[in-house]
């Protein structure tokens, strides 16, 4: 019995959490939505959004649905809509700006933030059905954003300014008041990248056309975990799920069970 019993301790302390489902979209004509496999680190094409100009645009996902900022089709002002499939359904014209570069979803307020370039730099929420977009502070700090994210788990607003050395912010959603965590190391000044907060492993992670990094909360150091495939990464949203995975060292574990069982079941015959 204490064999089985180390063996199980042992098995549920080497399982990790990972978050099951990332979401990008690529800059440009016709821009591409792909997914990202957390676990097995496989980029996978949904497809694209046809007749739409992805132009620094920002991507969040709210209740499962994927929104979107600085989207532009032809004949339609409304810059600011949601994703369905591939298909993009226009909401609002983001209250005139052409510059709503980045885009966080909170799941708990049912609300998405973004930062207007064209208005003082001032963080701004927006409802999910487009109709009211609300100043929240009064702006300033002279900083472009590049990326959002939330953290729903801690209530947490992450920002990537666009500069050359990519510092990391958090703002307070009720103050619009940004904080400096630090430098990610990364150059953010071609705006071309995206921030997403996986809230079932709790891991802030990056896209760029390099790859896809973890990012450290506390200091703001970026880390690289694998490619993407060259893709020009515009904005990254993520949908918590989780999955369970086993570590090499549950495998190993596993074996040793296995291995001792058999052994025990020898002796008593």
């Amino acid at each position: 019995m204490k064999v089985y019993f180390v063996i199980i301790t042992l098995m549920f302390f080497s399982v990790i959490s990972y978050g099951d489902v990332i979401i990008g979209i690529t800059n440009g004509s016709n821009p591409e939505l792909f997914e990202i496999n957390l676990v097995s680190e496989v980029v996978t094409s949904i497809g694209t959004v046809n007749g739409a100009f992805a132009s620094f645009s920002g991507l969040a996902n709210v209740g499962g649905q994927t929104f979107a900022t600085d989207i532009f089709v032809s004949g339609d002002p409304n810059q600011f809509g949601a994703i369905d499939g591939t298909t993009y359904n226009g909401l609002n014209d983001q209250g005139g700006s052409n510059n709503m570069f980045a885009l966080a979803g909170d799941d708990n307020a049912g609300l998405l933030y973004t930062i207007d370039a064209e208005d003082s730099f001032k963080l701004k929420s927006i409802s999910t059905d487009g109709s009211v977009i609300t100043s929240i502070g009064t702006g300033g700090g002279g900083n472009n954003f590049s990326g959002m994210a939330f953290d729903n788990n801690t209530n947490t607003l992450y920002a990537l300014a666009a500069n050359a050395t990519g510092d990391l912010f958090t703002f307070d959603t009720t103050t619009g008041v940004g904080t400096l965590v630090g430098s990610t190391g990364i150059s953010a000044g071609d705006l071309i990248l995206g921030l997403a907060f996986d809230n079932t492993s709790n891991t802030l992670l990056l896209g760029n056309s390099t790859g896809l990094f973890s990012v450290d909360t506390n200091t703001g150091a970026a880390n690289f975990l694998f490619d993407l495939g060259g893709r020009q990464v515009e904005g990254l949203a993520a949908f918590s799920g989780g999955v369970s995975v086993p570590e090499p060292s549950t495998y190993l574990a596993m074996l040793l069970g296995l291995a001792l069982t058999l052994g025990i079941r020898k002796r008593e015959k």
